[in-house]
């Protein structure tokens, strides 16, 4: 291998390698309600009067620990068959997405619903996954848990929105904790506000 190929093939190398050092994870937190369009970030809750914040919320059916939360928080929804649809939306720029909920894994009482988590993932139009959890009384609740997880995406600007649903016509209970997305930081920028990054 000649000198001018040698140098060629260090050069891209340090760029690949530049390239891998300026990608960050961004862990966002529930707790974000703002939108900051200029680094390309957003998440909204909808309808925003049917998701409650989880911490403190008596008329709540679920109680998860708080200390087993990120930043003791979660935002907590639930639907039936004749209830508007229940939905999380968010804008990011990045090249992954990891979406983690807290799963409630208890039994109900006898005649009662059982507390079921059902979700629908779709990625710039086209639904990339569904997440279904029936209770099986083994635990209380499921922590951390990654409902949906896209570590290949091309680099730039996407939309994910996560409908939570009935299954098979009861209603489904979502508990929403955080979110972590990658993105370039030397190219597009981060959003710094409630989260923190890795």
């Amino acid at each position: 291998m000649g000198r001018r190929a040698r140098c060629l093939h260090r050069l891209l190398f340090l760029g690949c390698l530049a390239w891998a050092l300026a990608q960050t994870n961004v862990t966002v937190d529930d707790q974000l309600l703002s939108a900051n369009t200029s680094a390309g970030f957003s998440l909204q809750y909808l309808p925003d009067d049917v998701w409650q914040q989880g911490n403190g919320c008596a008329a709540c059916a679920l109680h998860p620990s708080p200390s087993s939360m990120f930043q003791n928080t979660w935002h907590d929804t639930s639907t039936g068959s004749k209830l508007l649809a229940r939905q999380i939306e968010v804008n990011f720029i990045g090249t992954a997405i990891y979406v983690f909920f807290t799963v409630p894994d208890l039994l109900n009482s006898p005649g009662l619903v059982p507390f079921t988590t059902n979700l629908t993932f779709t990625l710039d139009g086209e639904m990339v996954g569904q997440y279904s959890h029936q209770p099986e009384g083994t635990t209380d609740y499921l922590y951390n848990v990654p409902c949906y997880t896209n570590d290949s995406l091309s680099p730039g600007s996407h939309f994910l929105d996560v409908s939570v649903e009935p299954y098979n016509g009861s209603p489904s209970f979502a508990l929403f904790d955080y979110l972590i997305y990658t993105c370039v930081w030397e190219v597009q920028g981060c959003y710094k506000t409630h989260l923190t990054t890795e």
